[in-house]
């Protein structure tokens, strides 16, 4: 079985992004976009795929049946 070592990178403290917000963080060499929406965090990357615009500048929207 192949091993893989994994680094984690502290980017932000739990009270640093309110519920329902994204903001632009850096991990090592990667920007990202860190979001916090219905109580749950992730981090993805930063380009939109529709426009290509930073997406950790924009605005979390509520889209079919209330979902982003």
């Amino acid at each position: 079985m192949n091993k893989q070592s994994v680094n984690w990178v502290a980017v932000a403290d739990e009270g640093d992004l309110p519920e329902g917000r994204v903001k632009t963080i850096t991990a090592g060499t990667k920007t990202l976009c860190l979001s916090h929406f219905d109580g749950q965090w992730a981090a993805m990357d930063n380009r939109c795929p529709h426009q290509g615009g930073p997406l950790g500048e924009g605005s979390i929207e509520a889209g079919v049946n209330g979902k982003c």
